[in-house]
């Protein structure tokens, strides 16, 4: 990170990190309840997932695509059904690569607020 960054730079880094894929992903509780489901039950395809959620197949997958995207989950093909899975250690990577970068924004654009 470059010593002489301006704070509003630093202020926009830190909107376009919370603007990123990973945390829009986050920001539905509907993904949030379908990463519980997998962190609970482990792989499980789309019906194992809609028998624990309100919602429909059609709206789950469209949830399970975004989580794809955003490379929180991840899916394996069995015949004609997908196994998704919670990718733990990248979900743990991501989360700490993301503070690390924004602790460093703060102190730029906020002095003084991290102790």
């Amino acid at each position: 990170m470059h010593i002489f960054m301006r704070q509003d730079q630093a202020a926009r880094q830190i909107v376009d990190a919370l603007d990123s894929a990973f945390f829009q992903a986050l920001a539905e509780p509907a993904r949030i309840q379908i990463l519980k489901v997998l962190l609970l039950r482990g792989a499980s395809d789309i019906n194992s997932i809609a028998e624990e959620l309100p919602q429909d197949r059609s709206v789950l997958s469209r949830h399970l695509q975004t989580l794809l995207r955003a490379d929180l989950v991840c899916c394996v093909k069995d015949g004609r059904r997908r196994i998704y899975n919670l990718r733990g250690g990248a979900f743990v990577e991501r989360l700490e690569s993301m503070l690390g970068k924004v602790k460093q924004l703060v102190a730029i654009c906020c002095p003084g607020e991290l102790k």
